[in-house]
């Protein structure tokens, strides 16, 4: 009855959307879209580690911030972003699929560097400072950087069958090699820019690399394999803690946690 039509409903939805295609994909087509995803990791890891890499000396000269404060705001976004990955794992996992996740946490990346553009355009020209204006758009970059990135390993993962770990652990090894590039080049390169030119030069060239992101990362969509959302693992941990916390002790059971097993899985509890 009505399950049976939302099945079929949920199963029209999926078909109809390329972010949520879930039917079997060839190795070739597979291989295809992580090497892509190989390629926006570097553009992710460039913008991103590329503002880490000036954020301090941002502050200090451009927003002329003291050294302490400076410091502050650069130690606090870094801690924000990675926290909010937390977040990003939970929303993935549990609601909208992690192809979905990475595509509207690009977009948020896009906006947010767009933002910190406008106030710095806002500045040069009309001579007005908007502070507020800098400061979303670096918490939108920030947070959205951090809800990608647990989705940006799971997708990776994901386009290998459990037969194909020789295929998988070469792509993670260019995966992680992949991180380092982004990270060092940008590190080299934004640093070198920030010091020989206006502020907004290097900003502009990391606002070029959060945009290229997008239509990188959507077009080849229909190569992904992709799984539809269930459960989190940190969220079932937590309700399992709960139910070990909460439910009344049988005196035959060994374990605290063991009161869980009448709720959850055995093979969630004994891990």
């Amino acid at each position: 009855g009505i399950n049976a039509e939302y099945g079929e409903e949920r199963i029209m939805k999926v078909e109809e959307d390329p972010l949520l295609t879930t039917s079997e994909l060839p190795l070739t087509y597979r291989l295809t879209g992580a090497r892509v995803l190989l390629i926006t990791n570097v553009a992710v890891n460039f913008s991103f580690q590329g503002f880490n890499a000036i954020s301090s000396t941002f502050y200090n000269d451009y927003m002329n911030f003291s050294q302490n404060l400076s410091s502050f705001f650069t130690n606090f976004f870094f801690f924000l972003c990675y926290g909010s990955a937390l977040i990003g794992g939970v929303i993935a996992d549990s609601f909208i699929g992690h192809v979905k996740n990475q595509f509207y946490g690009f977009i948020a990346i896009f906006v947010g560097m767009s933002l910190v553009i406008i106030s710095m355009l806002i500045k040069s020209t009309l001579h007005y400072t908007t502070t507020w204006l800098l400061f979303i758009g670096i918490l939108f970059f920030t947070i959205a950087n951090g809800i990608v990135k647990p989705s940006s390993t799971t997708l990776l993962g994901d386009q290998f069958l459990p037969h194909e770990s020789a295929q998988r652990s070469v792509y993670f090894s260019w995966y992680y090699f992949t991180i380092q590039l982004g990270a060092v080049g940008s590190s080299i390169a934004i640093s070198i820019l920030f010091q020989q030119f206006k502020p907004l030069l290097p900003f502009a060239i990391l606002w070029g690399f959060t945009g290229i992101i997008i239509p990188l990362y959507y077009a080849p969509s229909s190569y992904y394999k992709k799984k539809l959302p269930g459960s989190n693992v940190l969220v079932s941990f937590l309700k399992i803690l709960w139910a070990g916390m909460t439910l009344p002790r049988d005196p035959k059971e060994e374990h605290w946690l063991d009161k869980a097993c009448s709720v959850y899985e055995l093979s969630l509890i004994h891990i």
